[in-house]
């Protein structure tokens, strides 16, 4: 008896474990042709090694969706490959290291602060609070970076003979346009006591 997606193709993201590792199996189990895309080859090898072993079909896409040029790639990659794509599961996420509030790494929390505020603007949900802890934080992390660069470099940090003074100058730039430090939190703590009836 026929699948209910014979002949389709299917594209799903965050499929290395998980409910996107479930949602591949499934759809290859209707007769879909699956691509299989997440961070980690071994985790999508074992998916479709599972696929292939229940009779179905699957290609691995190994590849972080978050990298600039990465959707260009894998879109081109289906295109000379395949007519068309009939269904896309977007499921991948970045949910980030579990670990107490000290010990957040901030460049791992300055990227996912980035994409919560991208996800939110692409959803039509994004609010000035989103943009302004994304805004925030990249800019004091990037202060907080140089001002250590500098510190490293001693008096000739500040030379503009070094790269390292550039970097500084710029970094402390970031946190007066487009809103100064000081306004981003404001815009923060407002949405914060709004959220709470204050």
């Amino acid at each position: 008896m026929p699948g209910a997606f014979d002949g389709r193709l299917a594209l799903v993201t965050g499929a290395g474990r998980g409910i996107g590792a479930a949602i591949a199996e499934a759809l290859a189990a209707e007769g879909a042709h699956v691509v299989l895309t997440a961070r980690t080859s071994a985790e999508l090898e074992a998916v479709e090694e599972k696929i292939h072993a229940a009779g179905g079909s699957a290609t691995i896409a190994p590849m972080d969706l978050t990298e600039p040029d990465a959707i260009a790639r894998l879109a081109q990659a289906v295109a000379e490959r395949w007519p068309a794509l009939d269904i896309l599961i977007l499921n991948a996420a970045m949910l980030g290291t579990l670990t107490p509030v000290a010990q957040i790494d901030g460049k791992e929390l300055n990227r996912l602060l980035t994409l919560r505020a991208a996800w939110r603007l692409d959803q039509g949900r994004m609010s000035d609070a989103d943009a302004a802890m994304a805004k925030l934080y990249a800019s004091e992390m990037l202060g907080r970076v140089t001002d250590q660069a500098v510190q490293i470099f001693g008096g000739m940090g500040l030379m503009s003979d070094l790269p390292v003074e550039r970097f500084w100058r710029d970094a402390r730039v970031e946190r007066i346009w487009d809103g100064t430090s000081e306004i981003q939190r404001h815009i923060i703590s407002r949405s914060m006591l709004r959220e709470r009836g204050a």
